[in-house]
């Protein structure tokens, strides 16, 4: 059994890890934004391809939103920390258990929903690639929207009937996700769930790094290097890089699972830079996802960049062209008054006159006041 002292330890979150990850789900939320908002403004880029990609970008925003509330709230400074007793009655107000449930069930949905998308968008590139059959990928973009959305809502429904979902000061930076460990149960073997690690996070995610795996290997195995170098030419390679960066992302939360559920090694006895580091790159792989596809479908895309800035040219080219008009009728309505002052005998007939021949006008009776300094006598002081 771990002492108390050990566990409080272990529950005080590094300040700059719970930084790292807001700036990561922020980031995430942004980047996930702007690929949406590029796919609904611009026709042409309106492929199957990035149809996926856009689901898988409404997914990670998801995530990012519920991480960065649960950053924002700090559940831990409501929930008890340490396993003894009088810390486990110390129970907060139900709207904070609620709000903590809810923003964990959403995590969690949108965390397994973006897991699935990213198998599919694989699936997908395997079908374009090699069988290169327009029906068939129809056909499996359908069947992708009943799978990616319906199973996760399972699973979800499923870990909330079963409190799976909640408050857990072990796996997270302060919001509140899958309940992997319960210390108040009185023992470390005894509090682990690993039904919970293993179907709420980790089983899908060694899937998916399996499935992309092989796939791959499929493409380059089964199919010749010319004809798959050709027919890469065809798409954009940067889907293909969607997968792999997936791998990377979340492989860090799996092995902080393996090492502490699986294997059960206890928090201090793991190197303190590794651990720390584990921490920190867990952070920014759970919520930054939607921020690192950004920079491969916006800011590293010419024809994404280029329309990007061509359409906020044309709204500062605008802008400049409404300011220009607005200046112009300022000169044309104070000429207006000037002529009027001086000339009051000719304002009915200046009124008459169209805008474009303000200036000319104006020019005729400034031409036909006589100098004052030519014809009036000049007069001594003396």
């Amino acid at each position: 059994m771990a002492s108390t002292t050990t566990a409080q330890d272990f529950y005080e979150k590094n300040v700059s890890v719970r930084a790292i990850s807001g700036l990561s789900s922020a980031l995430s939320i942004l980047g996930s934004a702007l690929i949406i908002l590029s796919y609904l403004c611009f026709r042409s880029l309106r492929t199957r391809a990035r149809l996926i990609l856009v689901h898988l970008a409404l997914t990670d925003m998801g995530v990012g939103i519920a991480n960065l509330v649960g950053i924002i709230v700090n559940f831990d400074q409501y929930f008890p920390h340490g396993d003894s007793p009088a810390n486990v009655a110390q129970q907060p107000n139900l709207s904070i258990v609620n709000l903590c449930k809810t923003q964990a069930s959403v995590a969690e949905y949108c965390t397994l929903s973006s897991v699935l998308w990213t198998s599919c968008l694989a699936v997908y590139m395997y079908l374009l690639i090699v069988n290169k059959n327009s029906k068939q990928t129809k056909m499996f973009l359908w069947f992708s929207y009943v799978f990616c959305y319906g199973m996760p809502l399972l699973v979800t429904v499923w870990m909330l009937c079963t409190e799976r979902l909640g408050y857990s000061p072990y796996n997270s930076s302060g919001w509140c996700s899958t309940v992997l460990v319960k210390p108040y149960y009185g023992g470390s073997k005894a509090g682990i769930d690993v039904m919970a690690a293993i179907i709420g996070y980790d089983m899908w995610i060694i899937l998916t790094i399996v499935l992309i795996a092989v796939l791959y290997i499929s493409v380059f195995s089964h199919v010749r290097l010319q004809q798959a170098v050709l027919a890469m030419h065809n798409i954009d390679y940067k889907f293909i890089l969607i997968p792999v960066m997936f791998i990377f992302l979340r492989m860090w939360t799996l092995v902080l699972n393996m090492l502490e559920i699986y294997l059960q090694i206890p928090p201090e006895d793991i190197v303190p830079w590794a651990m720390k580091a584990l921490l920190y790159l867990s952070g920014v792989g759970d919520s930054g996802q939607g921020f690192f596809n950004a920079i491969l479908f916006v800011a590293f895309t010419h024809s994404v960049r280029k329309r990007l800035f061509a359409s906020l040219c044309l709204k500062v080219f605008k802008r400049q062209k409404i300011i220009k008009t607005e200046e112009e009728n300022s000169i044309y309505s104070e000429t207006r008054h000037i002529f009027k002052s001086s000339n009051p005998v000719n304002s009915k007939k200046y009124n008459s006159l169209p805008q474009g021949q303000v200036n000319s006008a104006s020019e005729q009776q400034q031409q036909s006041v006589t100098p004052i300094s030519e014809y009036s006598p000049v007069v001594s002081w003396k």
